[in-house]
């Protein structure tokens, strides 16, 4: 809006200039000659005709200001829409490892409790138990990094959106 209003101000330095007056001088002593007359009316009139040119290159260069104004503005809104698409598809991606790490989760509890079963029958070595526990835990880890990747894609997308 600045840069705006600066446009406007140069290209009116290019307008003629209309001024006027009134001016009012009572004399107390009635007596006194005076050559001014009481009553007082003037108009000017200023037209540029000539100039060197500067005020061409003034409306000019803030003509580039406001072209350059403008482009700061709309690539800023674009900038904010992009993020806001990726904070989106963040989010999006950031559901669907969520989702797909929960039930991985779950089928290494499956697995678990099956070898744990198997190990108290004599079916599985102890070996076998500890390698489905590690599954168990390294699933149980990459779902928590998860839930936090997801709240925070979550928290991006919701501060972007006010």
């Amino acid at each position: 809006k600045l840069r705006k209003l600066g446009y406007q101000l140069e290209k009116s330095k290019l307008l003629p200039e209309l001024a006027a007056f009134y001016q009012y001088d009572n004399n107390f002593n009635d007596d006194a000659f005076t050559f001014t007359p009481p009553h007082l009316i003037g108009v000017g009139l200023n037209i540029p005709i000539f100039g060197s040119g500067m005020k061409i290159a003034r409306i000019k260069q803030a003509k580039m200001e406001l072209t350059k104004a403008e482009n700061s503005a709309y690539m800023a809104s674009q900038g904010l829409i992009l993020s806001f698409t990726e904070a989106k598809a963040s989010y999006s991606n950031a559901l669907n490892k969520y989702q797909s790490n929960k039930e991985n989760v779950e089928l290494a509890k499956k697995i678990y409790q099956k070898t744990l079963i198997k190990f108290k029958n004599g079916m599985a070595t102890s070996m076998e138990l500890t390698q489905s526990q590690s599954q168990l835990l390294q699933a149980e880890s990459t779902y928590y990094f998860t839930i936090t990747e997801l709240i925070s894609a979550k928290n991006k997308l919701e501060k972007l959106n006010k």
